[in-house]
């Protein structure tokens, strides 16, 4: 599980998200699907717009 927020979420629960946060919080969560920002919702909900850093693999 990664944590971060997919199309198919955004456009999913884009009415949910305009009700609960405002219309700002969508219009982040709208850019970051177009830019294909690597992002969580709490980073954009909270104003945090630094992209997710890529989880590292370990191997044996």
């Amino acid at each position: 599980m990664d944590g971060v927020i997919t199309t198919r979420d955004v456009l999913k629960n884009l009415p949910l998200i305009w009700r609960e946060f405002g219309a700002v919080c969508a219009l982040k969560c709208i850019k970051a699907v177009v830019k294909r920002e690597r992002t969580t919702f709490l980073d954009v909900a909270c104003g945090h717009e630094a992209p997710v850093r890529q989880s590292r693999t370990f191997r044996n």
